[in-house]
């Protein structure tokens, strides 16, 4: 996943700078003093990258079967109810739309932080990812990437809806292609998921089968004898 992951780092690099140009276009055609670059385009771009551990646990949620999913965290002990499994999956659907707009998801978590909670749960975690699987990435998330998101949204917010509708759609046209490379990658770590579980089967069949081989020839002699003596007819 190295260079998918470069790919995608490069574009946002890419819609940083054309955001950023598109900004300063525009504060130019309006006179008055020179403005310094705005910062919130470099924000967008963090909290993209920031967002990527919630792309994927979407992914895997999708790819295991929401109906599981839902069902395991309405019950203990995350208990969530029906109106947080509501926003747990219109979550899931805001980040993986074929037509989602990074600028709508910014104020989707403004208003609606919970979800990237339950969704980045050590519960869920559990659940979505295969048994065995790193889960540091999803640690630092909970500890450290949440929080830096949830910093990042009101700033983001209160610049977004300041745009006028003009460089709104220039600018949401150029994230949309930084969405649909997230989604390119999301199909490449699923990949590699279903290419880890089918080792992980592998692994297992060789492990039950030399175990159960090792274990027979283990056995005491008298354990045979006993088996085999059973099947005969007693000696007249």
């Amino acid at each position: 996943l190295h260079r998918e992951e470069r790919v995608l780092v490069e574009d946002v690099r890419d819609a940083v700078r054309v955001a950023t140009d598109l900004h300063a276009q525009e504060q130019r055609s309006c006179g008055g003093a020179a403005l310094p670059p705005p910062i919130w385009p470099h924000i967008m771009g963090e909290t993209v990258l920031l967002l990527l551990p919630l792309w994927k646990l979407s992914a895997l949620a999708v790819a295991k079967g929401q109906d599981a999913f839902m069902r395991m965290v309405a019950a203990p002990p995350l208990d969530a109810n029906l109106g947080a499994q509501r926003l747990l999956q219109r979550l899931i659907e805001v980040l993986l739309s074929e037509k989602a707009d990074l600028l709508d998801i910014a104020l989707w978590f403004a208003a609606e932080p919970s979800s990237a909670v339950l969704l980045s749960s050590v519960e869920a975690v559990e659940f979505l990812l295969p048994e065995a699987a790193n889960s540091d990435e999803f640690t630092r998330f909970r500890k450290d990437g949440l929080l830096r998101i949830q910093e990042n949204i009101p700033v983001l917010q209160s610049h977004i809806i300041r745009l006028s509708k003009q460089l709104r759609v220039l600018v949401s046209e150029h994230w949309r292609k930084v969405v649909e490379e997230v989604h390119h990658y999301l199909q490449f770590y699923l990949r590699v998921i279903e290419a880890f579980l089918d080792v992980q089967k592998e692994v297992r069949t060789f492990v039950h089968s030399h175990l159960f081989i090792e274990v027979t020839l283990g056995l005491p002699l008298m354990t045979w004898l006993a088996v085999e003596g059973g099947n005969r007819a007693p000696p007249a």
